[in-house]
């Protein structure tokens, strides 16, 4: 309609009436992230595992997205939507590269370890230093190997499936433990 009404400066006004890339990149994010709150609270509601959404960063900058705590640990989630095949590449003593769509991603990996710094940091201040605490990346739409769950520099790759069969697992933590595990990372870590 807009080309037929100005031919002459359709593509103008096209591309001025488009929201910046930034914006749809932050939309896309959130769609991410709700997709990957609504599976952890589904989780939740069926016990034991708790729940922590969008929790700010003392002193830093960024947010983590979701902590879940689990009866095999504290799970730290950084929800991603990216489109396109998942993997890593051996660099051999260089060390391991995150691929996403052929792209270079391994700067995502940082941003993982500074969110699992803090929560290991809360943890520690809490007397739960033993807990085990697990990095996840979470991916609501990239292309995963079906049967063989990622990993690299200790960090978990996951789909939702994959993350929601990782919480439904056995482990040491029982509910009471849990509970306060997470009290104490809601009061060191407010929502953002």
């Amino acid at each position: 309609m807009v080309r037929e009404a100005h031919p002459r400066t359709a593509v103008l006004r096209l591309s001025l009436s488009r929201p910046p890339q930034r914006e749809t990149a932050f939309r896309s994010g959130e769609l991410g992230e709700l997709a990957v709150g609504g599976l952890l609270d589904k989780r939740a509601a069926k016990g034991p595992l708790i729940a922590l959404h969008d929790r700010g960063m003392p002193r830093r900058r960024g947010n983590i997205d979701h902590i879940a705590i689990a009866p095999t640990g504290v799970y730290v989630i950084d929800a991603k939507q990216y489109s396109g095949k998942v993997r890593t590449e051996d660099l051999g003593f260089r060390g391991v590269r995150l691929m996403i769509a052929e792209r270079d991603r391994t700067k995502l990996l940082e941003g993982l370890a500074r969110q699992l710094a803090v929560v290991r940091h809360a943890l520690d201040s809490h007397d739960h230093a033993d807990v085990p605490l697990h990095g996840v990346l979470c991916f609501t739409t990239g292309d995963l190997p079906r049967f063989k769950a990622l990993e690299i520099q200790k960090h978990l790759l996951l789909t939702r499936r994959g993350l929601g069969k990782r919480l439904d697992r056995d482990g040491c933590l029982e509910s009471p433990v849990i509970e306060q595990v997470a009290h104490a990372l809601a009061v060191a870590l407010p929502p953002a």
